[in-house]
């Protein structure tokens, strides 16, 4: 009978309120004070394991906590906040479950990790600040998928962010001073990076190899010791962002804007700028898409291909670099179009060596290079369609080169 009664009166509630779902979908909250010895663990078994959970947490909590639940939702008390430090050896916070939600936390430590999700996880990080790992401040493997939003990922000992065989959204947040990359992806991994700065990492900004891909819109990656993105046998788009001053490493062997290795690249509308190593490399074929695009002011070459790779310039400028505007080398081939503009750089304008190609389609300005406007380093390298350029101001003349 009092069974019965409670049913009716869930459901009452239930009608009340307009809500159509069934009871057991309802939320159930607890709350978790550090201060008076409560733990996260201890309210995480709490409930009905059927229904959705929130554990709103006050003060600083020093325990390792893993959610092996679904719809569990982890928060930060609202006014003052909250602190969850792991103290021993295992990751800060493990998630081996679906539709979980870390929210307004500082996690401190972990030992690989801060934030590690595996097994199929999927997690949605918000408005956190994660710092002080062993290892990564957020790891994502197993088929797992994140989104990060409104984050701060900084100062942990490996990566700031690690993602392998899975995918992560990275929005609004900041990826900063931590020891390793900024974010790396390894093995199939999907990345897509919104808003974002990374920046003043102690390697590369951005690093995806082995067949992982990346998609960066809107963001800045700057002052990193390494290259701004690395990649190899992998693919990327970058839409409006710009990649600045990376390769503060002197003794990096990588300190480009963008350096790559057997992979498809497509840059849009975006500046590649005063990074000592060069502004774009992609080798060993590779291919680059660079449109609308501003190269400026980089140590090296603007753009620099070689072994067998290609590229499609189309629009923008390549500037003041301290090499060569354009390198094209190593049975590599270039189409440059629609109004781009190759100007005051130190050396040549374009230079082509060892089997290289060029074809220009639709008019091009070539101006005020130091050296030549285009310059063929050997008889095996050849440029085609050059009547289209305009020419001017080259210090050592503007053409020096055999046709197809």
């Amino acid at each position: 009978m009092r069974s019965a009664r409670r049913v009716a009166a869930v459901a009452a509630a239930v009608l009340v309120s307009g809500v159509s779902t069934p009871a057991l979908a309802q939320s159930q909250t607890f709350f978790v004070d550090c201060a008076k010895g409560q733990t996260i663990t201890s309210a995480l078994a709490q409930g009905d394991a059927r229904r959705p959970l929130v554990v709103t947490v006050r003060g600083t909590c020093n325990e390792n906590v893993t959610i092996s639940r679904d719809d569990v939702t982890l928060q930060g008390d609202p006014k003052s906040g909250a602190t969850i430090t792991g103290p021993s050896a295992g990751s800060t916070i493990a998630v081996r479950a679906s539709r979980v939600v870390i929210d307004r936390l500082n996690v401190r430590g972990g030992n690989p990790n801060g934030i590690a999700l595996a097994g199929g996880s999927n997690v949605s990080i918000l408005n956190s600040d994660i710092q002080n790992a062993a290892g990564q401040g957020i790891n994502v493997t197993g088929t797992s998928s994140a989104n990060i939003t409104n984050c701060s990922v900084q100062h942990n000992a490996f990566a700031g962010i690690g993602v392998a065989q899975a995918s992560l959204s990275i929005t609004d947040s900041n990826i900063s001073f931590n020891t390793g990359a900024g974010v790396i992806g390894v093995w199939d991994a999907s990345v897509t990076i919104n808003n974002s700065e990374i920046a003043s990492n102690s390697q590369s900004g951005v690093k995806v190899i082995r067949h992982s891909s990346i998609t960066v819109n809107g963001s800045t990656i700057s002052s990193n010791a390494s290259s701004g993105v690395e990649m190899q046998a992998s693919e990327a788009t970058i839409n409006g962002t710009t990649i600045t001053a990376n390769g503060t490493n002197t003794v990096s062997g990588a300190r480009r804007g963008v350096t790559t290795a057997s992979s498809i690249v497509q840059i849009n509308n975006s500046s590649i700028s005063n990074n000592p190593g060069g502004g774009v490399l992609l080798g060993v074929g590779g291919s680059l898409g660079l449109s609308n695009s501003m190269v400026t002011g980089n140590g090296s070459e603007g753009v620099f291909l070689y072994l067998g790779a290609t590229g499609n310039l189309s629009g923008g400028t390549i500037s003041g670099n301290s090499g060569n505007g354009v390198s094209v080398g190593v049975n590599s081939t270039v189409q440059i179009t629609g109004g781009a503009t190759i100007q005051n750089n130190s050396r040549h304008g374009i230079e082509l060596f060892a089997g290289a190609k060029l074809w220009v389609f639709d008019p091009i300005t070539v101006a005020d290079n130091n050296w030549w406007g285009v310059y063929c380093n050997d008889v095996e390298s050849s440029a085609a369609n050059t009547s289209v350029i305009a020419f001017s101001g080259n210090t050592n003349g503007t053409f020096s080169c055999t046709g197809y």
